[in-house]
């Protein structure tokens, strides 16, 4: 009786002492995100009971299936608690000829580490870091001077990039061991390209043929460029709590 006691009490007084800090603190921003980071740990609204049942599970990214832009790719993921309310999640990806309908002689891999800390029951926030290394050709049509060509032109990308990314977990209803993840973030991407086939002067000259993918990107050379990400993951749970 006495525990349970002292449990209802921290319940009721931890806010009320948040509170109070709170209000000294407003005075001094140096202390404004000290205050934000107590008040995400100490707050019993915001206690992570749904993604703290996850202890480890597997992912899978199926819009990365469908060839958007330069190719399809199957990226499966792994997801583990290192520590309360912290997770790191690690993802590899490779991208198949047979996903791809715009781009030729797909080859290439990809990989993602993340640090990921869940703020709320269902919300969380997370460091990203991605890597890319993949190669495809291109049947392009060219106009100089009024007169047409084709020609291939083969592409080889590296890209480095850091994202942050905000993201919300949940449990589906019937299958209670399977979860899913929307996310979306922004950051910097660093690509590398290297590319043969195709003069200078050819690729300021293509026709709208693959418009889709912008001409910077057909150049050689490094290009800095912003990082906007969107995705979807469906999960199972290796370990859960129940």
């Amino acid at each position: 009786m006495v525990l349970i006691c002292m449990k209802k009490e921290n319940v009721i007084l931890r806010p009320i002492r948040t509170i109070i800090l709170g209000v000294r603190c407003l005075r001094n921003p140096m202390k404004k995100m000290y205050l934000l980071l107590l008040m995400l740990c100490s707050s019993p609204v915001l206690m992570n009971a749904q993604m703290d049942k996850l202890r480890m599970g597997l992912t899978l990214q199926p819009f990365t299936l469908v060839e958007f832009n330069q190719g399809g790719n199957l990226r499966l993921g792994l997801q583990t608690r290192i520590a309360p309310r912290v997770f790191l999640h690690g993802e590899f990806g490779k991208y198949l000829d047979v996903l791809s309908f715009r781009v030729q002689d797909l080859k290439g891999y990809n990989w993602r580490a993340a640090l990921q800390y869940n703020y709320s029951a269902f919300y969380y926030v997370s460091l990203a870091y991605f890597y890319k290394d993949h190669s495809y050709a291109l049947e392009e049509e060219i106009s100089i001077n009024g007169v047409l060509s084709d020609k291939v032109q083969h592409l080889q990308k590296y890209s480095n990039a850091i994202t942050i990314k905000w993201g919300r977990f949940s449990w589906m209803k019937k299958r209670k061991k399977f979860f899913t993840d929307w996310y979306m973030g922004a950051g910097l991407r660093l690509r590398h390209v290297r590319q043969s086939g195709l003069t200078l002067e050819e690729i300021q000259n293509l026709v709208r043929k693959n418009s889709w993918i912008y001409k910077p990107a057909r150049k050689e050379g490094r290009i800095f460029s912003p990082e906007i990400s969107f995705g979807f993951r469906i999960g199972w749970a290796v370990f859960k709590k129940e």
